[in-house]
């Protein structure tokens, strides 16, 4: 994965986690922590 396509993938992500909290609280909620758990592991 380059630098690119992280910063896509967790632009889409983002983008979907505030389509879902309109919706779904929990399913945003699990895609948070999933984001989270991105972060810590990808980008650093």
């Amino acid at each position: 994965w380059n630098l690119e396509k992280k910063q896509s993938y967790k632009k889409q992500a983002i983008e979907i986690h505030k389509s879902l909290a309109k919706n779904n609280d929990y399913l945003a909620n699990r895609l948070d922590t999933k984001i989270k758990e991105y972060e810590q592991f990808f980008i650093n």
